[in-house]
């Protein structure tokens, strides 16, 4: 009988887990904050990301920069009661940034929610028009070690698939998200399907 508590209490324990605290700490983004992903293998690969907190509106805005910091995407959500909605994903290019439509699904993060969730966008890239698709998947807690340390990390696998229009192409490659509490994803290991793999890690928050 004892045995049998101790695995109902873990159990308890696991599903209590607030995904809200490992998500980045967005309210701390006032003006902005900058987070250097740095890729190790290839540092043309590397990625500044600018992310600025409105409270009025609880829009949280992600701009990714490359290694030359050009800016490249441009990614709005906003913070909710269960967890964040995406509001507008666009391409930039040359500066500009392109035409992109409402989002026809919305779930970027959940706070408590561990079921699979997705978000889905058509923007244009050029003069390509693309359906663009993120289904995230809860795995679980895990301790995971970077150049800066270990951390308490939740664990997510995500699927991503580019559809482009008036085609039956399609890009299809997937990842592996650590997030740490209170400091949002410090790693993803992203492989395409072709068998290349690029990882990208947190090494400095500005």
């Amino acid at each position: 009988m004892r045995y049998v508590i101790l695995i109902f209490t873990g159990l308890v324990l696991f599903g209590c887990v607030n995904l809200k605290n490992y998500y980045y700490p967005y309210s701390s983004c006032l003006p902005y904050k900058v987070y250097k992903y740095e890729c190790f293998s290839a540092p043309s690969q590397t990625q500044y990301w600018i992310m600025t907190y409105n409270p009025e509106t609880n829009s949280f805005i992600t701009e990714a920069f490359n290694f030359k910091l050009e800016r490249i995407e441009y990614f709005e959500e906003t913070i909710g009661d269960k967890g964040t909605e995406l509001v507008e994903f666009s391409a930039v290019n040359d500066g500009r940034k392109e035409k992109s439509f409402p989002p026809v699904k919305k779930d970027v993060y959940k706070w408590n929610d561990k079921s699979p969730y997705k978000y889905a966008v058509k923007f244009y890239n050029g003069p390509e028009l693309v359906l663009f698709e993120k289904e995230r998947v809860y795995i679980g807690k895990e301790s995971k070690k970077i150049q800066s340390g270990e951390y308490d990390c939740v664990k997510f696998k995500e699927f991503y698939t580019m559809t482009f229009d008036g085609s039956d192409e399609q890009f299809k490659y997937s990842q592996v998200a650590y997030y740490a509490k209170g400091l949002g994803m410090i790693k993803y290991e992203r492989v395409f399907s072709n068998g290349e793999q690029v990882d990208r890690e947190l090494t400095r928050v500005l």
